[in-house]
C-alpha cells in the first residue's frame, strides 16, 4: 500500500525557510574566518607584486598600515626592516604556496596563522586582521618572537 505525506502549510514554510537558510550558509560563514584566511593567502598570491605601491598594499593591508610601509619603501627602509610575511632574506613562492595552510579564529581576537614550508624548512606567521570597508585587511604581522611589524615600520619612520 502506497501513502502520500502531505505536508501541513506550517511546515511547508518552515521548510522553505530552512532550505532558504541552508542555501545562504556559505555567505553567511564567508564573512568570518573564512574571509580572513582569503586575505591572508591574497598576501601570498600576490608576493612580490605588492610592495612599494600603496594603493596595490591596501588590498591586504588596512590603510594606514599600507600607507606607512609604501613611505618605507620610497626611503629604501623596507629591506631593513624586513618582511615577517616570509622570514628570511630568500624564498620558494611554489613550495609556499603548496604547503600554504592558513587557520583563522575570530574568536580569539581576529588572527590568522599562516603555516607553510620554504626550502623544507616549517614556518608559521600570525596575522592581526581588522574590517575596513566590509572586508578584512591585515592591521599587523607578528613575528616568530612576538614583535609587531607594523611597529617597526613605525619606529622606522
Amino acid at each position: 500500500m502506497r501513502s502520500n505525506i502531505v505536508v501541513a502549510s506550517p511546515y511547508r514554510a518552515l521548510a522553505g525557510l530552512c532550505l532558504a537558510s541552508a542555501l545562504s550558509l556559505p555567505a553567511w560563514a564567508d564573512t568570518g574566518d573564512m574571509a580572513q584566511a582569503g586575505t591572508v593567502r591574497q598576501l601570498y598570491e600576490q608576493f612580490g607584486t605588492l610592495w612599494c605601491s600603496e594603493r596595490e598594499m591596501a588590498r591586504v593591508f588596512d590603510a594606514a598600515f599600507a600607507r606607512d610601509m609604501a613611505t618605507a619603501c620610497d626611503r629604501d627602509l623596507i629591506m631593513a626592516i624586513g618582511m615577517p610575511a616570509i622570514p628570511g632574506n630568500d624564498y620558494d613562492l611554489g613550495e609556499i604556496m603548496r604547503t600554504l595552510d592558513i587557520a583563522c579564529d575570530s574568536a580569539q581576537g581576529d588572527r590568522c596563522v599562516a603555516r607553510f614550508q620554504n626550502f623544507g624548512q616549517p614556518t608559521a606567521v600570525t596575522y592581526r586582521l581588522g574590517r575596513q570597508g566590509g572586508g578584512w585587511v591585515i592591521t599587523d604581522i607578528i613575528d616568530d618572537r612576538g614583535d609587531s611589524y607594523r611597529r617597526a615600520v613605525s619606529q622606522a619612520l
